[in-house]
This record gives C-alpha cells, sequence and structure tokens, in this order.
C-alpha cells in the first residue's frame, strides 16, 4: 500500500524501494499470492517510468507466483492482465493492449461487481480509444462513469477523471462543442477539490482551453491556455515541452 501511495505521489525511487521489500517479504513467507501483487505493482511502476524490459520481468514474476498460488485469486490475475494491456499500449501494440484490457474486465466481472469495475472499464475504454473504435470507447467511459457517479458523487476526483476520457473521445471525434463542455465539468470539479491554482490542472486546463479554441470559442479559451502555461511553469519550469505546443495555440 506504501508503494501504491508513493507512486501517486510521483515518488518513484521510494515507492520502488518500498514496493521491493515488500516482494521480497512476501516470497520470505512464502505468500505467492502477496508477492505476485508487489511484483504487479512494480510492473506498473517500470511502464510509468518507460522502464518496459523492467516491466516485462516483473509481469513475468507476478504470473508465475499466481499460477503457484494455492487459491485462485481472480482480481489479481485481472490486476495483471490490466498492467499488460497499458505496457503494450505504451509500446505502440495497440491490438494487444486491447486484447489484454478485455481479458481483465472478464476476469474483473467474475469477483467484482459495481463501482469498483469502473477501473477495468475505463482501461478497455482507453484501448478502444487508441485504436479509433470511439463507439465503444464511449460506451466503455459512460458505463464506467455511471458506476463511479453513483458510488462518489458527481463532486469526486474520480469522477472527473471519468468525464475527462470521455471528453476526450469527442474531441477525437472533432465535436469540440461537447468535447469543451467536459473538459470544462472535470476541470470544475477538481478546482473545486484542490483548488483552482493547483499546478496539477495544468493538463485540465490545457484540455478546455484546446477544445474551446477548436470549437471556436476564442475569448473563452485564451484565459484558460494562459492559465494552463503559468500552471506548467510553476509545476515543471519554463521549459516544459507543453508550454511551447500551447503558446503555439495561443498565436
Amino acid at each position: 500500500l506504501l508503494g501504491t501511495v508513493q507512486t501517486e505521489l510521483s515518488r518513484f525511487d521510494d515507492a520502488r524501494q518500498s514496493l521491493e521489500a515488500a516482494y521480497a517479504a512476501a516470497l520470505e513467507a512464502n505468500m505467492l499470492t502477496q508477492a505476485a501483487r508487489a511484483a504487479t505493482s512494480l510492473m506498473s511502476l517500470s511502464t510509468v517510468q518507460g522502464r518496459w524490459d523492467d516491466a516485462e520481468q516483473w509481469g513475468q514474476h507476478a504470473q508465475s507466483w499466481l499460477s503457484r498460488a494455492d487459491a485462485n485469486p481472480v482480481l489479481e490475475r485481472a490486476r495483471l492482465w490490466q498492467e499488460r494491456s497499458r505496457l503494450a499500449r505504451e509500446r505502440g501494440e495497440l491490438e494487444q493492449s486491447e486484447q489484454h484490457a478485455r481479458r481483465a474486465l472478464q476476469l474483473a466481472r467474475q469477483d467484482l461487481s459495481g463501482p469498483l469495475l469502473h477501473s477495468y472499464l475505463s482501461t478497455l475504454g482507453s484501448a478502444h480509444l487508441r485504436r479509433g473504435k470511439y463507439d465503444e470507447a464511449r460506451a466503455r467511459y459512460a458505463e464506467a462513469l455511471e458506476l463511479a457517479s453513483d458510488a462518489y458523487g458527481e463532486g469526486h476526483m474520480m469522477t472527473s477523471h471519468l468525464i475527462n476520457n470521455l471528453a476526450a473521445v469527442h474531441y477525437q471525434e472533432r465535436d469540440f462543442s461537447t468535447a469543451a463542455e467536459l473538459f470544462g465539468q472535470a476541470y470544475e470539479v477538481e478546482a473545486a477539490v484542490i483548488g483552482p491554482d493547483d499546478p496539477r490542472l495544468a493538463d485540465r486546463l490545457a484540455n478546455y482551453g484546446t477544445a474551446l479554441a477548436e470549437a471556436g470559442r476564442y475569448d473563452e479559451a485564451e484565459p484558460r491556455l494562459r492559465r494552463a502555461i503559468e500552471a506548467y511553469e510553476r509545476k515543471f519550469g519554463p521549459d516544459h515541452p507543453q508550454i511551447a505546443w500551447i503558446s503555439g495555440d495561443l498565436g
């Protein structure tokens, strides 16, 4: 759990150290399912860091321990397939990513119901989106959003994340007006939770401003794009590549 929290906070070195310690402790105690869980988390961390060979190796470790576990840890197998999907997506192996995500959701449905399924639905939606299957992506994202909204409420960060995903489908379909409205909803939810000046909102502001510009709503787009630049500068410094890209939109 500590390693997962540190990953979310982008403290990758600390996360790796915590997860490797958990992995070693689980193996020493012959707790194979827990060892597989730690290995899958290390696979996820390696994927985030772009260490794809390491990610593949940790996935193989996870598969090995799951195959030897006394119980039938369906949810851990689902999570492993989900991480395989994410790794394949990062590698540009889009058909394989979609297949892995579909397998993850099938397994998750055996052991989960309700809001806990939203992560697997979202992963499959992302795989569909990358392959240009917009109707399927929208259906998966909409189902995930409905589950999350019912469970957490409309003002939750998870709900905003799924609204942003749904907006991305409309953006790719060049339905910029709908995309702008949804990107705006995602931004407003997160701004209410963490504050409108938090630099973590840079991506949300950039998405919102870009969609407004594409929809021809330039007066609304400009202040949001300028705020996105300011947020990126606070978070990453003045040389972040997104700043040059957004500045081009402003021009």
